[in-house]
């Protein structure tokens, strides 16, 4: 058996030009050092929530924003990490939360790809009116009783000394309840509150949030907000395992052999609805269980020319061709999410971190499968198995892939001149 697993491998390798090389020797050892290492038996995905609150559970960002509600409900404290903070009606709601009293404390990414603005300083003159905005939330909140500080990157990236971001999406709410969410508190990622916003967004994001009141997970995310607030570096595994030494979050950058041993363990069926796949051990694990154990791998991933065939440079055409032709060789099905699909129907775009494994097990979570979200970024994810909550997952995104905005591999090469 083992020796016909061998030469299954050694052909799959002639075939996808992979070598003989441990996870540790494929990425940089200070990298693979901040990995918790894990068995299956660790594993402790939420199983059940109390029936009585109805926020709790799994919910599609484009039918509901429950990042609205639990900032609405809360009576005492929010804590918050997040990576872009934009959407005009979650400012103000956090604002009245703030003055009805609420606790709120904020960690935010101090420089995103998208936004330069730092909303600490005062006001100038050669500020863009968003930026404006941002520091008239920042300053109202402060006003109000909050708090508002930056990820200090220099000491708890994964990676010190280089670039990383603060890429949750986590809100503690009364220490009762915990948010954790692929999308941002942004507009277009709160598409499900859409008739709460006074200025409607041209597109919408495909993106999951899970609600748990799990006390043990949030002891834990509680226990990584305050080491993060304290900006001390600190021993992430040490916090993500707790006193039960189970694994029921993924926290980056400790989080890459926690979702590749979910891959691992995957015996009929592995689905994925992501924005990326840039990660080569997460590929290379896929196209294994496709290939060598015969699961169904079927993949949902962004639209490479979401922005136009010309924003794609002649490189990345032939990267991506490249990628997705290994894959696709290998069984794994890749099927691409365009604009055509509607999310609350607006023009959807695929801003999701999902995965089920054998339609028992789910995972959401801030996390992109690629290099800098598994091990350097902070980032949030949470496993569960609650029937009902997996069922949801399974339908939302077999949905996305049968409908007709969601193109094939060789659509997608058309589509963008790849």
């Amino acid at each position: 058996m083992h020796q016909g697993r061998h030469r299954f491998y050694t052909l799959l390798c002639i075939l996808l030009h992979c070598t003989f090389v441990s996870y540790a020797q494929q990425i940089t050892p200070p990298l693979w050092k901040n990995t918790l290492i894990i068995t299956p038996p660790q594993l402790q995905p939420i199983k059940g929530e109390p029936t009585n609150d109805l926020l709790l559970g799994l919910h599609d960002n484009g039918v509901t924003a429950p990042a609205y509600d639990i900032v609405n409900q809360a009576k005492t404290s929010l804590d918050i990490e997040i990576y872009e903070l934009k959407d005009i009606t979650f400012r103000q709601l956090l604002i009245n939360a703030a003055r009805r009293k609420v606790k709120i404390r904020i960690i935010k990414d101090s420089a995103t790809i998208a936004d330069t603005c730092n909303e600490l300083t005062a006001p100038l003159p050669t500020d863009k009116p968003v930026c404006l905005e941002e520091k008239a939330f920042v300053s109202a909140l402060i006003n109000a009783g909050g708090t508002y500080s930056y990820f200090n990157k220099a000491n708890l990236c994964g990676d010190p000394g280089k670039i990383c971001y603060m890429h949750g999406k986590l809100i503690i709410a009364d220490k009762k309840r915990a948010l954790i969410s692929s999308g941002n508190f942004s507009t277009s990622s709160l598409c499900g509150g859409i008739d709460k916003m006074p200025k409607k967004p041209g597109s919408c994001n495909r993106d999951y949030t899970y609600v748990t009141a799990n006390k043990n997970v949030i002891e834990k995310l509680q226990n990584i907000f305050h080491q993060d607030l304290n900006e001390v570096a600190y021993d992430v595994k040490k916090e993500v395992l707790g006193k039960d030494k189970k694994i029921s979050i993924t926290v980056s950058p400790t989080a890459a052999h926690t979702l590749l041993t979910l891959i691992k363990m995957a015996k009929s069926q592995i689905l994925i609805s992501t924005q990326y796949l840039n990660d080569p051990l997460v590929n290379m694990e896929l196209m294994n269980a496709a290939y060598l154990r015969k699961v169904e791998v079927r993949t949902l991933v962004a639209d490479l020319c979401n922005y136009g065939e010309k924003t794609m440079s002649p490189s990345a055409k032939i990267s991506s061709r490249q990628l997705f032709d290994k894959m696709q060789n290998s069984g794994v099905e890749t099927l691409f999410f365009t604009k055509d699909l509607k999310v609350a129907g607006k023009n959807g775009y695929n801003h999701s971190k999902a995965m089920v494994i054998d339609r028992k097990l789910g995972w959401i979570g801030s996390i992109n499968f690629s290099e800098e979200s598994l091990y350097k970024n902070r980032e949030f994810g949470i496993l569960f198995a609650n029937p009902k909550e997996v069922q949801k997952l399974i339908n939302s995104i077999e949905k996305d892939m049968s409908t007709p905005g969601s193109l094939n591999l060789e659509q997608e090469k058309v589509r963008c001149g790849i």
